[in-house]
């Protein structure tokens, strides 16, 4: 199920832009890397949607906060400009990358209500260790974007 979500944050790569055209042989391996890169940190980041769910699960947050998602996705635009990169670049990938784990986070809690015992046993601090561990992502997957779309 996660190699699914990764690989569907993918094409909103692509379609923002990501893949520059007429990117020369000698960048190859730094775009490749990136590329690399940016797959092993979706990947991280969508794990950690599990751990999310499992907070607001235990705390009866909701899954989804739009509030919280605009606030996100400002940042992600600061950010962004404050490295180079194209704003649309960056907020365009972390919606796409919000809407996966909010998914992941349904099918879990869904599961863990009609299986309790596959629920977790623990509620990790959504804000105080969750979060910063999700911003550390967002800074290192803004990079490897910026990589990428330099082309």
């Amino acid at each position: 199920m996660k190699g699914t979500l990764v690989l569907a944050a993918m094409p909103a790569a692509m379609g923002a832009g990501l893949f520059a055209e007429g990117a020369q042989l000698d960048e190859w391996d730094e775009h490749t890397d990136a590329v690399a890169s940016l797959v092993g940190l979706t990947k991280e980041r969508l794990e950690l949607s599990e751990q999310v769910a499992a907070a607001k699960y235990w705390s009866g947050q909701p899954i989804e906060d739009l509030e919280r998602e605009a606030k996100v996705l400002h940042d992600v635009a600061r950010r962004s400009a404050e490295i180079g990169l194209d704003p649309e670049i960056g907020t365009t990938y972390f919606r796409t990358q919000m809407e996966a784990g909010k998914r992941l986070q349904r099918r879990l809690h869904a599961m863990w209500r009609e299986r309790p015992d596959s629920r977790p046993d623990f509620s990790p601090d959504l804000a105080d260790e969750l979060r910063p561990r999700l911003d550390r992502l967002t800074d290192e997957i803004l990079l490897a974007l910026k990589v990428i779309d330099r082309g």
